[in-house]
């Protein structure tokens, strides 16, 4: 969401880059909520791995921030008892990036749910508890690369101002990503990025030391491109696709082998989290990709576009795509699942969350049709997904009136498929106005016939 403003905001002042990343008016939000390391929430449950509380608040941080009086939650120097610090956009953005290239799962493709938080899907709110990891994230963290690298030919400075702790942070990691990239495994990447990352945590969970570094333009370019090399070399993987071609979106990481951590091992007394479960280290994992969903291949799109005729025809012949109603499904069948995953599961199959055509990423899908090229392909598709187009007494309301998801041909009693529920117009309105945006704003390769038909120009 970021990015995507900041892409809107350079499409209106392409010439005001520079002012955007260097202006130092950025703070950074001081939370008192903090994600716990490794050795906290991974945890053993009736003898499975599981990643269960990794977020808790922090006393001490919530003491410190009550006793401010003036803007408490803004992060200070001296470790928290010193000023506001101000920073720069980019230093903002650099600092994301380096905690997502830390986040990599053990297989190195997805981003890890280790904030309790499965990302866009919040049905999917058992998915982090087991490990989970998703593609979107990383396809995502290429793009605010590209993003950056690219903005950063356009700046006149030579150096950028870091505070001490990130600038320290990134000089580590940019050497265990070389080393991934000279043939490091992804496990022992994992490893160590998390290393960094919990020891960097710990420094700034009170507040930053208010230090900072010069750092070249020229070694930021440098560190960009070798997380953009290994994220490149992961999303090229066969992994990250299903045979069927149609990219996956998410993903759980097993524990195959652990150790159980010790608070006193002569008396085996277990090592505990805030869970309350003995706590593990984990030593190997087995890899699984969940069943499919939309959102992955809509993030595939947004990012490679140059993909999209590939993906668009592979969703077509998978199960995401409804041939009864000739809509688009949030997932395919969630039945080999375990019902852990989260309460996606508790529905039936096309009902809600489940299987059935949810507005808000059924549109993000055909927005990236649009977005990526596939004009004819986006013309055809929005004569049956349109809310406009429908007809009233199979949608079962005013065809004026959005909704959360229709009912998909795969719930059983078929008097419901195509009707749809749980009104709610905020999403769904904003992906319409941005998709009908850029048809009058463009090219118009359509046109009105004489019954009022919306129709391609050939």
């Amino acid at each position: 969401c970021n990015l995507d403003l900041i892409d809107t905001f350079l499409e209106i002042y392409p010439e005001r880059v520079e002012d955007l990343l260097l202006c130092r008016d950025y703070t950074f939000y001081d939370n008192p909520d903090v994600v716990l390391p490794r050795k906290f929430k991974h945890v053993l449950v009736d003898g499975k791995v599981r990643q269960y509380c990794a977020v808790v608040r922090e006393q001490e941080k919530v003491e410190r921030i009550q006793w401010r009086s003036e803007l408490p939650t803004f992060v200070r120097t001296r470790y928290g008892k010193g000023e506001i610090y101000k920073t720069s956009l980019l230093v903002k953005l650099l600092s994301i990036v380096a905690n997502r290239i830390a986040t990599l799962d053990p297989r190195g493709i997805g981003v890890e749910m280790e904030a309790d938080k499965p990302g866009w899907n919040d049905s999917m709110n058992g998915l982090p508890g087991l490990l989970g990891s998703s593609l979107c994230e990383t396809l995502e963290l290429e793009r605010l690369c590209r993003f950056l690298r690219s903005s950063l030919n356009l700046v006149s400075v030579s150096e950028i101002e870091v505070f001490e702790e990130l600038h320290e942070f990134m000089r580590e990691l940019n050497k265990a990503v070389q080393r991934r990239i000279s043939g490091a495994s992804p496990l022992a990447y994992w490893r160590k990025s998390n290393e960094l990352k919990e020891f960097y945590r710990a420094r700034v969970k009170l507040g930053i030391s208010g230090r900072e570094h010069r750092v070249s333009v020229k070694w930021l370019r440098n560190f960009l491109d070798t997380c953009l090399e290994m994220l490149g070399s992961a999303l090229s993987s066969e992994k990250v696709v299903h045979p069927l071609g149609v990219p996956y979106t998410y993903f759980i990481n097993e524990a195959s082998d652990y150790r159980i951590l010790w608070k006193d091992s002569k008396k085996k007394i277990p090592l505990c989290g805030p869970s309350g479960y003995p706590c593990v280290e984990i030593r190997k994992f087995r890899f699984r990709p969940v069943s499919l969903f939309l959102e992955g291949p809509v993030h595939m799109l947004r990012v490679h576009s140059e993909t999209a005729p590939h993906i668009y025809r592979a969703v077509r012949r998978s199960q995401l795509y409804d041939r009864k109603l000739k809509m688009f499904k949030v997932c395919e069948s969630l039945e080999r699942e375990p019902f852990e995953i989260g309460r996606v599961r508790a529905y039936a199959r096309g009902w809600l969350e489940n299987e059935s055509v949810y507005l808000h990423m059924e549109y993000k899908w055909l927005l990236e049709l649009l977005r990526s090229g596939l004009h004819r392909e986006f013309y055809r598709e929005i004569k049956n997904t349109l809310i406009p187009f429908l007809n009233p007494e199979v949608y079962g309301r005013s065809i004026l009136e959005g909704v959360s998801a229709i009912v998909s041909s795969a719930f059983p009693d078929e008097n419901f498929h195509g009707r749809g529920v749980q009104p709610r117009l905020s999403g769904v309105t904003a992906e319409m106005i941005h998709m009908w945006t850029l048809m009058v704003s463009g090219p118009r390769p359509f046109r009105l016939n004489e019954r009022g038909e919306l129709v391609l120009k050939l």
